[in-house]
């Protein structure tokens, strides 16, 4: 996986390696269950597209999940 230049709100380049080390390790998490969601999915014959935009529609749908105090 490439590097990524992850930025703040502001466009102010996030410089903490610890951070960008946890993004990374999430991503990575990611990928791996979005490949073995999808390779079961072929599996049990349902159309790639359809699953690609199923994948597409949950990361267009979610949001912060915590409330500001």
């Amino acid at each position: 996986m490439t590097q990524i230049k992850w930025v703040d709100d502001a466009g102010n380049l996030i410089s903490c390696t610890e951070k960008i080390k946890v993004m990374q390790q999430n991503l990575a998490e990611l990928k791996a269950m979005l490949q073995d969601i999808f390779d079961d999915g072929v599996l049990m014959e349902i159309n790639e597209n359809q699953i690609k935009e199923e994948m597409k529609k949950i990361i267009e749908n979610i949001s912060f999940s915590y409330k500001d105090n």
